[in-house]
């Protein structure tokens, strides 16, 4: 009997192990390669799966100096491979049934942007991605048609970068990735830090540093990753300054300016710029979807709906930076912004019957309005120490953050004949929030020979 009731144990155990080798062999591999017009291999390109049902983007990865990419363990589903880049067109592909049993080659021949690109002549001198030691870092101004968008729209095509409908932002797949700013955290929700990043112009960023594996110098949140973003800091000799202004179209009319001066008088340097982004523009669907079982086989119904929104965002930035000596600067620093963004719309829901005459219809009215006020103050002290790398920076800093949020939903029914059946709804909400931030920090580096750094 205990023989017995081995080999059954013996014989569940061989099946289990059958159907785990059955369920791996269901994930397969996406692979490509990804060139230009002249059938060069573009390096960094983002390519990721969006499921085709959902929209939602379910993995990704980056193309090597080759141009290649591979997705691996993927499961079976339907897809839709799009690749990114900036300077070129975004690409996606027919969707496609993937059985997660054959790998599936795809190879993709990305066109240039040259919407902004005509008599224009590149002077930059840096690459617009360069891959450090530690992180990558994106420059935008090295690419014109990066030096006019948004932050945001400039971090959706960067390498192994993903900002998802809901605006949350992945790195390489990995959710809860930090973003800061001027190595300052952002303490606000996702579509709050992506309204803050709308109204961020390309031409007023340094630089983009993505970092996949933080050092102990950043506080231990943030383990998915950093994307620290640096704004521009002009130290020029005397004094100068530079004023822009620019118009973007997305179904209707926005505008961008901005103002950035400086005063360098050798140990004293002071310097402010703004920036105004405003954006408006409307979304419209149609949808229909057909019941083909249960009670409500044969129906149909049918969702139009139309939606409005603007707003606009202010940033400015002043500070001072006074040399001690050659290796010792003390640094006065004060950052903000504030905004609005408002959206108003409306839809008609319409259910039809078995026969296709209108059995009733749902009108919906809303809106929402998010208003958002920041400011942050740093004081810095930095100490060069030596020739080696070593240095010492001492850190404080203050922030506030504020955002309110209002929304309402007025929802009518009517029947097929158009008269109101009295079954009516109404939904409004208001969320206001403020944070108050107070930190200080101590960052040491000490160098050990070429290749190993310590930093507490």
């Amino acid at each position: 009997m205990a023989t017995k009731t081995c080999l059954q144990r013996i014989a569940s155990l061989m099946l289990m192990a059958m159907l785990c080798i059955g369920i791996a062999k269901a994930d397969g591999t996406v692979k490509g390669r990804i060139l230009d017009q002249n059938h060069r291999p573009v390096e960094f390109a983002t390519a990721a799966l969006i499921n085709a049902k959902t929209k939602l983007p379910i993995k990704g990865s980056e193309s090597n100096s080759t141009g290649d990419f591979v997705i691996d363990k993927v499961h079976e589903g339907t897809y839709i491979l799009s690749v990114t880049m900036v300077g070129y067109k975004k690409f996606e592909t027919e969707q496609f049934a993937f059985n997660g049993k054959k790998d599936v080659q795809r190879d993709v021949v990305l066109e240039e942007n040259t919407q902004l690109l005509k008599e224009a002549t590149v002077v930059a001198k840096r690459k617009f991605i360069e891959q450090q030691a530690d992180k990558m870092v994106i420059n935008p101004e090295a690419s014109i048609t990066t030096a006019s968008e948004n932050v945001l729209d400039i971090l959706k095509k960067t390498p192994g970068v993903t900002v998802d409908n809901n605006n949350n932002i992945s790195l390489k797949g990995k959710e809860g990735v930090k973003v800061m700013i001027d190595d300052k955290p952002t303490y606000v929700s996702a579509d709050q830090l992506a309204t803050l990043l709308k109204g961020m112009q390309g031409k007023d960023i340094e630089r983009i540093e993505v970092i996949e594996n933080p050092s102990s110098r950043y506080d231990a949140e943030g383990n998915s990753g950093i994307i620290n973003i640096k704004t521009k800091h002009n130290k020029r000799t005397g004094f100068n300054g530079s004023f822009f202004t620019g118009a973007n179209y997305s179904s209707k009319l926005g505008e961008n300016a901005g103002l950035d001066l400086n005063m360098n008088l050798g140990k004293l340097n002071v310097y402010g710029n703004y920036s105004f982004y405003e954006w408006r523009g409307w979304n419209t669907m149609d949808a229909t979807r057909n019941y083909v079982t249960g009670p409500y086989t044969g129906a149909v119904q049918g969702i139009n709906s139309r939606s409005d929104y603007h707003g606009n965002n202010h940033n400015f930035k002043v500070g001072a930076d006074y040399y001690i000596n050659k290796k010792q600067v003390i640094s006065l620093m004060a950052r903000g912004s504030n905004g609005f963004n408002q959206n108003k719309g409306g839809s008609v829901t319409s259910f039809y019957n078995s026969s296709l005459k209108l059995d009733s219809a749902l009108h919906t009215q809303s809106g929402e309005s998010n208003h958002w006020s920041n400011i942050t103050f740093n004081a810095n002290y930095k100490w060069d120490i030596d020739s080696t790398g070593r240095s010492l920076t001492v850190d404080a800093d203050y922030a506030r953050f504020k955002f309110r949020s209002s929304s309402n939903q007025n929802g009518s029914y009517y029947d097929g004949n158009g008269k109101d059946m009295n079954i009516n709804s109404s939904i409004s909400g208001y969320q206001p929030g403020t944070i108050d931030i107070f930190t200080a920090k101590t960052d040491y580096v000490h160098p050990i020979g070429k290749k190993f750094t310590i930093e507490t």
